[in-house]
């Protein structure tokens, strides 16, 4: 990574009432690039096809490939080192009430989840993210691939080989705090 650094910023970009958003990036760049720093309020499930990137999240730097899923909590702080080359990746945003739907599970997922596919999976799964892309925008088809992509990580995904395990960090937990008590007032100190 260049000398360069970035603030961690908050991405705003809200569901517009949607439990979730599915987006696909295919691309061939000749030079390195890099997401900034960032966090949301809803989770992130991220999948990459042919790409290799440095990623850190929550302070752990990992080393991701083709094959590569992790789903983020909410505020958690993430960024991408992407190199040169051939790319394909997909992340879906999806609010915090289906997550927690999906998992059953009466406590929040607090840390990152990071597994490895198999290529025959990923192949299935990217064949999904495909007749998505071709699906028209916010037709029904398409909202139904948009379940099937979260539902297959929900009941394939979590039982493949573990990548790495995190922790919330304090400044992530500061951020799950005030957004959970958003309509009290805060001071400084």
């Amino acid at each position: 990574m260049n000398e360069v650094s970035y603030r961690p910023w908050l991405n705003i970009e809200h569901l517009n009432g949607e439990p979730l958003k599915v987006y696909r990036c295919v691309d061939h760049s000749e030079k390195s690039w890099e997401v900034p720093p960032h966090c949301h309020e809803h989770y992130e499930l991220v999948f990459y096809k042919n790409i290799s990137t440095k990623a850190t999240i929550d302070g752990v730097t990992v080393d991701f490939n083709s094959g590569d899923i992790i789903l983020l909590p909410p505020y958690s702080l993430h960024h991408f080192d992407v190199a040169k080359g051939n790319h394909a990746y997909t992340c879906v945003h999806i609010d915090k009430t289906t997550v927690e739907k999906l998992l059953d599970i009466g406590e929040k997922l607090e840390a990152p989840v990071w597994k490895k596919m198999p290529e025959s999976e990923l192949d299935k799964i990217w064949h999904l993210v495909e007749m998505h892309h071709e699906a028209k925008p916010n037709g029904d088809l398409q909202k139904h691939l948009s379940f099937s992509l979260l539902y297959w990580f929900f009941e394939r995904a979590l039982t493949f080989e573990s990548g790495a395990t995190w922790e919330a960090t304090p400044f992530q937990k500061l951020l799950i705090y005030l957004d959970e008590h958003r309509l009290f007032h805060f001071r400084a100190e």
